[in-house]
């Protein structure tokens, strides 16, 4: 079809979960009830999804469905993995007159330069079948379309129900979706979500809609703006987290594992850009993922601790009553701590955390109580920051590793904590990086700091069971009853100790071949300092890196920008 009867859009939208026996208490709620009455009956909606054998689309983070609405038809595609996070896509629309897709209206759209990629034929892939009922409503400064959709996704071979809320941005501020939210799960039980339907079809079609959530590929383009950088980076950290939700609840080990990196990456992000969001919202931020690792950490160190030390020795030892004993008691204690993990991801506060962090990340106290300079700051590109924060990170590790063999454990254990920020933030921001010779730097990088930071995690694992294995020796009660139980309660944790020991000295080794790897790559970021528009330093600091390195010529726009970024820093410079 003709290319002018295509619409492109960005989709702005959150989705809230929701209980099937909730949906009354929402259509009643005051802000929604008179929306939902004037809205009157559902529309029937089918839309199939397409792409071929080979998952091409959805490994490209692509989207492709034609949806039927009465007699009407319509092609949509989706940039699934835009730079501006996970609640905002590229969307390009277009009325078809047949039940497949209409390849020539690709032109222009995120699916044509990935045509040429496409082996075999599109097929059908799931279809999703939903009652909806939409309509706007006015919140705050902003229009916003709530959408109630309830049905299920199909595979052909599975099906999964679908009951949740869409609330997409048509006009005003993306603080707003979050704010609208709250107020919502004030009342009524919701669970933000991260996933699409058509992410929710292709784990239902790989049969791991009840497995886990990784990490996403947060793909920034260059001249990405330092307060979208972090938007982008923080939503993903977020939806890690809340995505592995369900399988915690279910008690998967992979699924808590996740979460757990989930959160180590959020933390890591806040430190990145501290300079940026530091204030109340940061911190309350902060102690709720320090209450959500509390709250998980016990399930996962005895899940570690019962994989990689008892079972061993229990295979060694398999009629010692002593080493049987303890291993059943773990395993009861263990099954305590998913109690504590799952009651934690099921609770009120859980679901708070996820909405007000969402809240707070889009539109909170960072971005609305920021002077004129410090927004100047946050609307400059995001590469000068980012080689100024990944040149202190690898200075540190640069600096401590060189004693990696000298440090007792406290000394490895903050050496570990420096290699991980350092590896989660050139993960974040590698893709900034503008030619492939630096990006095949960034990815030796980031395999070396990898290496380090699970050897470093090893030694560290040893120093805690050391701990571990004492307080069962400690555990003797008095009394000639219990020596046998004291005598043998000693020969376990020597055991322990003496499986420990035999890995610390390769451990050790690994770790220290693993900095000098580190230490034989070359930097990537210091393209992004040259190529980019000066950030304006923050109040208080030196603009020290702003001088580091030339700034390429610009012209039009950015040559005001920068002109604008230069007077900001004159001005900062005359008020110090």
């Amino acid at each position: 079809m003709d290319a002018a009867g295509e619409r492109r859009a960005r989709e702005t939208e959150i989705k809230l979960l929701l209980r099937r026996q909730d949906v009354t208490r929402l259509r009643s709620h005051p802000v929604l009830w008179a929306g939902f009455e004037q809205a009157g009956e559902p529309s029937q909606q089918a839309s199939v999804y397409f792409d071929d054998r080979r998952r091409t689309l959805r490994r490209e983070g692509l989207s492709l469905r034609v949806r039927q609405i009465g007699e009407r038809r319509i092609q949509t595609i989706k940039a699934l993995n835009g730079s501006a996070g996970p609640i905002e896509r590229g969307e390009w629309q277009a009325d078809v007159a047949g039940t497949r897709p209409d390849l020539s209206a690709a032109a222009g759209t995120a699916l044509q330069p990935v045509l040429p990629k496409l082996r075999n034929p599109l097929e059908p892939v799931f279809e999703t079948r939903v009652a909806r009922t939409a309509f706007p409503v006015q919140y705050g400064n902003s229009e916003i379309l709530v959408a109630l959709d309830q049905g299920e996704i199909d595979t052909g071979k599975a099906s999964a129900p679908i009951c949740e809320v869409e609330l997409e941005l048509k006009r005003g501020n993306r603080g707003d979706l979050f704010r609208l939210a709250e107020q919502l799960d004030g009342t009524i039980p919701l669970e933000l979500s991260y996933a699409t339907k058509s992410a929710r079809g292709y784990a239902l079609l790989d049969a791991a809609d009840t497995n886990f959530d990784r990490a996403g590929d947060v793909r920034l383009l260059p001249g990405t703006s330092l307060a979208d950088a972090f938007r982008a980076i923080a939503h993903d950290c977020l939806r890690h987290v809340v995505e592995n939700r369900a399988g915690v609840a279910r008690r998967e080990p992979e699924a808590l594992h996740q979460m757990r990196i989930a959160i180590r990456r959020f933390r890591t992000t806040l430190s990145l850009f501290r300079d940026v969001v530091a204030g109340p919202g940061a911190e309350a931020v902060k102690a709720e993922l320090r209450w959500l690792r509390d709250q998980t950490g016990p399930a996962r160190d005895l899940d570690v601790f019962i994989s990689e030390v008892m079972v061993p020795i229990r295979g060694q030892h398999p009629k010692e009553k002593a080493v049987v004993s303890l291993h059943q008691h773990l395993r009861r204690r263990r099954l305590k701590a998913y109690s504590a993990a799952r009651e934690a991801v099921a609770s009120p506060r859980f679901r708070k955390l996820a909405v007000q962090t969402a809240a707070w990340v889009e539109d909170g106290d960072w971005r609305t109580n920021a002077d004129a300079l410090m927004q100047a700051r946050q609307d400059a590109p995001v590469e000068i920051y980012a080689a100024e924060r990944l040149s202190a990170l690898h200075r540190k590790v640069r600096k401590h590793g060189k004693r990696l063999r000298e440090f007792d454990h406290e000394g490895r254990h903050r050496l570990r904590v420096q290699a991980k920020k350092l590896r989660y933030a050139a993960e974040f921001l590698a893709r900034l990086a503008p030619a492939r010779k630096a990006r095949k730097r960034a990815k030796a990088l980031i395999a070396a700091l990898k290496q380090m930071q699970d050897k470093l995690g090893g030694l560290n694992d040893i120093a805690v069971r050391k701990s571990l294995s004492a307080e069962i020796a400690g555990k003797v009660g008095p009394g000639a009853a219990r020596k046998q139980s004291g005598r043998e309660r000693i020969f376990v944790a020597g055991l322990i100790a003496g499986h420990q020991e035999a890995h610390m000295g390769r451990l050790l080794d690994e770790a220290a071949d693993a900095f000098a790897e580190f230490r034989k790559v070359k930097p990537f970021w210091k393209a992004l300092a040259r190529e980019s528009v000066p950030v304006p330093a923050s109040p208080g600091k030196p603009p020290e890196a702003e001088a580091a390195a030339p700034v390429a010529p610009a012209s039009g726009a950015e040559h005001a920008r920068a002109e604008d970024g230069a007077r900001v820093q004159e001005a900062e410079s005359k008020a110090a």
